[in-house]
Protein backbone atom coordinates (compact mmCIF):
# COMPACT_ATOMS: atom_id res chain seq x y z
CA UNK A 1 0.00 0.00 0.00
CA UNK A 2 1.46 3.25 -0.89
CA UNK A 3 1.66 5.93 1.68
CA UNK A 4 -1.16 8.21 -0.21
CA UNK A 5 -3.74 5.31 0.25
CA UNK A 6 -2.84 4.74 3.22
CA UNK A 7 -3.13 8.49 4.52
CA UNK A 8 -6.67 8.09 2.54
CA UNK A 9 -7.35 5.56 4.91
CA UNK A 10 -6.60 7.04 8.21
CA UNK A 11 -8.53 10.17 7.25
CA UNK A 12 -11.42 8.75 9.98
CA UNK A 13 -8.54 8.40 12.36
CA UNK A 14 -6.82 11.67 11.85
CA UNK A 15 -10.16 13.66 12.23
CA UNK A 16 -11.01 12.08 15.34
CA UNK A 17 -7.60 12.99 16.45
CA UNK A 18 -7.92 16.37 15.54
CA UNK A 19 -11.33 16.55 17.48
CA UNK A 20 -9.54 14.94 20.96
CA UNK A 21 -5.95 17.38 20.56
CA UNK A 22 -8.30 20.55 19.98
CA UNK A 23 -9.72 19.77 23.31
CA UNK A 24 -5.93 19.37 24.77
CA UNK A 25 -3.48 21.97 26.04
CA UNK A 26 -0.18 22.10 24.46
CA UNK A 27 1.39 20.49 27.51
CA UNK A 28 -1.16 17.74 26.47
CA UNK A 29 -0.77 17.20 23.15
CA UNK A 30 2.66 17.53 23.31
CA UNK A 31 2.92 14.28 25.46
CA UNK A 32 0.13 12.54 23.36
CA UNK A 33 2.58 13.16 20.79
CA UNK A 34 5.74 11.91 22.56
CA UNK A 35 3.87 9.00 23.26
CA UNK A 36 2.09 8.14 20.04
CA UNK A 37 5.69 8.52 17.92
CA UNK A 38 7.28 6.41 21.21
CA UNK A 39 4.89 3.71 20.78
CA UNK A 40 4.68 3.76 16.89
CA UNK A 41 8.70 3.53 17.00
CA UNK A 42 9.10 0.25 19.03
CA UNK A 43 5.85 -1.31 17.67
CA UNK A 44 5.92 -0.61 14.34
CA UNK A 45 9.19 1.21 13.44
CA UNK A 46 8.24 1.54 9.47
CA UNK A 47 5.50 3.07 10.22
CA UNK A 48 7.34 6.29 12.00
CA UNK A 49 7.58 8.49 9.32
CA UNK A 50 4.33 7.58 8.44
CA UNK A 51 2.93 8.96 12.06
CA UNK A 52 5.28 12.07 11.64
CA UNK A 53 4.13 12.94 8.91
CA UNK A 54 0.45 12.56 9.75
CA UNK A 55 1.04 14.48 12.85
CA UNK A 56 2.57 17.62 10.28
CA UNK A 57 -0.87 17.16 8.79
CA UNK A 58 -3.12 17.94 12.15
CA UNK A 59 -1.00 20.48 13.45
CA UNK A 60 -1.19 21.94 9.86
CA UNK A 61 -5.08 21.91 9.98
CA UNK A 62 -5.10 23.13 13.45
CA UNK A 63 -2.93 26.21 12.81
CA UNK A 64 -5.15 27.30 9.80
CA UNK A 65 -8.55 26.49 11.65
CA UNK A 66 -6.54 29.00 14.28
CA UNK A 67 -5.44 31.61 12.13
CA UNK A 68 -9.01 31.37 10.17
CA UNK A 69 -10.76 32.23 13.32
CA UNK A 70 -8.76 34.59 14.76
CA UNK A 71 -9.40 36.51 11.10
CA UNK A 72 -13.25 35.99 11.69
CA UNK A 73 -12.96 37.60 15.29
CA UNK A 74 -10.56 40.64 13.81
CA UNK A 75 -12.81 40.80 10.95
CA UNK A 76 -16.13 41.17 13.65
CA UNK A 77 -14.08 43.63 15.99
CA UNK A 78 -13.62 46.12 13.04
CA UNK A 79 -17.23 45.56 12.10
CA UNK A 80 -17.96 46.69 15.41
CA UNK A 81 -15.97 49.17 16.20
CA UNK A 82 -17.17 50.74 12.57
CA UNK A 83 -13.87 50.71 10.99
CA UNK A 84 -14.94 47.89 8.18
CA UNK A 85 -17.74 48.28 6.14
CA UNK A 86 -21.05 45.85 6.84
CA UNK A 87 -21.17 44.94 3.63
CA UNK A 88 -19.02 44.43 0.66
CA UNK A 89 -18.54 47.46 -1.82
CA UNK A 90 -19.81 49.53 0.99
CA UNK A 91 -17.38 52.58 1.05
CA UNK A 92 -16.75 54.27 4.37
Amino acid sequence: MSERELIIRCIPQMTEMVMAIKDMSAEEYGEFKRVQIEDTGRTCPQALGFIKKMFRVIEYTLAMEYLEESDRKEEEKCLISGLLPARMGQTL
